[in-house]
């Protein structure tokens, strides 16, 4: 993955680097995909933490996004499974949550997590995302 700069306004532009989503809400999924697809990202998505262990398994993203309450296991779940797994325990993830509690980031960085990002909630707020990226960077 390459080092992003805050660019705050501006997106940079990346070729081969790859997120898996993982979260069941249609409409943030529709929100990160879009932006991130247009700043280059190759971008997979899971609706529930099974489906995206599986996926991280296979696909091997640079980053993974995930989502705190989802059906079946949650993202707290998800995540010390994907660290505990040799294939997967290498890949950064960053929890994704509508509120900001500070039990569920403690818990979040407890489990393997690498940041903490509330979910944007509009379009024009996901234009800020990247710099919650660099914080997962690898060179």
């Amino acid at each position: 993955m390459s080092i992003v700069v805050n660019t705050a306004t501006k997106p940079i532009y990346f070729q081969n680097d790859s997120i898996l989503i993982i979260d069941d809400n249609p409409t943030n999924l529709s929100v990160l995909v879009d932006y991130l697809e247009d700043c280059g990202f190759e971008i997979m998505v899971a609706r529930d933490g099974e489906i995206g262990l599986e996926r991280a398994k296979i696909a091997n993203p640079d980053l993974i996004l995930l989502d705190v309450m989802m059906p079946g296991i949650d993202g707290f779940e998800t995540c010390q499974r994907l660290k505990a797994d040799e294939e997967t325990a290498g890949m950064p993830v960053i929890f994704m949550r509508n509120l900001d509690s500070t039990e569920d980031k403690l818990k979040g960085f407890e489990v393997g997590g690498v940041d903490y990002a509330t979910k944007p909630r509009q379009n024009k707020e996901v234009r800020f995302l990247p710099p919650i990226v660099p914080m997962v960077v690898v060179g």
